[in-house]
C-alpha cells in the first residue's frame, strides 16, 4: 500500500524507520488513531499504540489512555522509538505529554 496525498506528513518518519532493519526495536505511537503508520514499518519493529477512544477503536490500542487526565501507563526506557505525530494540538496539556514522552 502506498501513502495517499493526505499522508505526506508520514513520509519522513517512515523513510527513516525503514532504514532501521538491523535490530529488533519497539516503537510506541502516541496518538495512533487509525494506526496508519503500522503498515509501512519493517518487520523488525514491534508496533504499539497509545491513544484514547470510547467508540469502536477503544479496544484496538495497546494502551487506551486519556493523556490529558492520566499518566502514561508505561515504564521509562520501555520503547526504543516513540512517535507523536499530529497529536499535541489535540491535547489540553501538551507540555505534560512531552514530559511523559
Amino acid at each position: 500500500m502506498s501513502l495517499g496525498p493526505t499522508d505526506n506528513h508520514y513520509k519522513l518518519a517512515i523513510n527513516n524507520l525503514r532504514k532501521l532493519t538491523t535490530m529488533k526495536l519497539m516503537l510506541l505511537e502516541v496518538g495512533a488513531g487509525s494506526k496508519r503508520m503500522k503498515e509501512f514499518l519493517p518487520k523488525n519493529i514491534e508496533y504499539h499504540t497509545l491513544d484514547y477512544a470510547e467508540d469502536f477503536w477503544k479496544d484496538s490500542f495497546t494502551f487506551n489512555t486519556n493523556i490529558d487526565k492520566e499518566d502514561f501507563p508505561i515504564e521509562d526506557e520501555t520503547y526504543d522509538i516513540i512517535i507523536c505525530h499530529e497529536t499535541l494540538e489535540h491535547v489540553m496539556y501538551p507540555d505534560k505529554v512531552l514530559k511523559e514522552i
